[in-house]
């Protein structure tokens, strides 16, 4: 070819990522794009000359509604909800994905992270795949283990940094952690870091929403009980183990070919660091269906989601003597699930997406499960050891 023409302008407007400007070719999967090749004359003759081009774009994050994709995509303002599960307050939010330079930021996020740094060729391959892109982005978000974006603090000051409590969109932490070498932008909290999440997703073509689950369980050992204690007099003793007044994740759309069928949809994942998944803070993604039926065994996290809104909350007695008894047993974890409603800023209740009547039945059935599996680990030893009697005294020579 002696020149070629990439249509930035024709493609970009047709696949509708002309917001982030025409100067770069920016198409999404799945669509066909076109582009001008101009060959030197006489070097190549139809029907004579072959002349191949293949490029694969499937689209796993393919969502039919243009009402959905005008929400979940294109847009750039939104409403996360807070408050208390009596009292959600709508928070606006700004999620800029198509200011200048975010989307270059968001190619950023990607290449710090750890995988790409270990091996980039198997990284940048592994970027085909949305359920690969989120669960990146999930630690990625969070600094714990990486050059990540937010810094989280929940207790004292904040000095040195900005109160999670002033920050109003997404675009000034991006460009922060941008222009100051990577260092993590201070300080973030749940409804932060999703929204930073949602904003990078949505930049990089994946259709995302921000979620909000009231009365929210931190389960710590996955045994979907939250315990927490008291003293003999009824005050609060400190466990890692908590009820937070609302949590915030993200939901990103997408097909799951990894599951067995009919778990595509909404996935969810969470940048917020509570718990190490694979050795690393991340959560998900995890299929909402996936909650909702108690598939527990999913990838990816299943069961710390699940108890986030299903666990049961056990108050154990801890007494001078080093002793504990069961107080009372409830069961309100995982109230009023929200997101912002379609084309307008009203509440969506989504907690029928995550519960259902089966759940508690699911529930035991996991436990059966856990404290099965628990059992063979400790007992195992001892089978073993009984083997190695059975072995060294044959039953003739001990029966009596």
């Amino acid at each position: 070819a002696q020149k070629w023409n990439l249509e930035c302008l024709f493609n970009n407007t047709d696949h509708r990522t002309d917001l982030n400007g025409v100067d770069q070719l920016i198409v999404r999967r799945g669509q066909p794009f076109s582009i001008s090749l101009y060959l030197r004359s006489g070097s190549y003759q139809p029907g004579i000359s072959s002349l191949d081009f293949i490029a694969e774009t499937a689209d796993e994050v393919y969502m039919d509604n243009e009402q959905n994709l005008a929400e979940y995509v294109l847009s750039q303002d939104g409403i996360i909800f807070r408050g208390s599960s009596k009292h959600p307050i709508p928070t606006p939010w700004n999620f800029g994905q198509f200011e200048s330079g975010i989307l270059d930021i968001c190619l950023r996020i990607l290449d710090m992270n750890p995988k790409c740094l270990r091996n980039p060729g198997k990284d940048h391959s592994g970027r085909r795949n949305p359920i690969y892109v989120t669960r990146v982005l999930s630690a990625m978000v969070n600094c714990n283990d990486d050059k990540g974006v937010l810094l989280g603090k929940w207790s004292d000051g904040y000095e040195g940094g900005v109160s999670p409590l002033f920050w109003r969109g997404s675009v000034e932490i991006l460009r922060n952690w941008d222009t100051q070498a990577c260092q993590p932008v201070r300080y973030g909290q749940c409804w932060v870091f999703a929204a930073v999440a949602c904003s990078v997703s949505r930049a990089l073509g994946i259709p995302c929403r921000v979620i909000t689950n009231f009365l929210s369980a931190h389960d710590t050992n996955s045994n979907l009980v939250i315990e927490r204690y008291v003293n003999e007099k009824g005050d609060s003793i400190q466990s890692r183990e908590m009820i937070w007044n609302y949590h915030c994740w993200v939901e990103s759309w997408m097909t799951r070919p990894d599951l067995k069928p009919g778990f595509d949809g909404w996935q969810a994942s969470d940048p917020t660091p509570q718990e190490k998944s694979e050795g690393v803070y991340c959560c998900g993604p995890i299929p909402v269906k996936a909650i909702k039926e108690g598939e527990l065994t999913f990838k990816y996290d299943a069961p710390f989601v699940f108890a986030e809104v299903n666990a049961d909350i056990v108050t154990l007695m801890k007494k001078k003597d080093g002793s504990t008894s069961e107080v009372t047993t409830t069961g309100l974890v995982g109230q009023k699930i929200s997101t912002k409603s379609v084309g307008s800023d009203t509440r969506e209740d989504i907690t029928h997406l995550y519960k259902s009547v089966d759940t508690e039945c699911k529930c035991r059935k996991f436990l059966l499960w856990f404290v099965w599996h628990w059992l063979l680990d400790v007992l195992a030893p001892c089978i073993d050891y009984i083997n190695t009697l059975s072995v060294q005294h044959p039953a003739s020579t001990v029966a009596e």
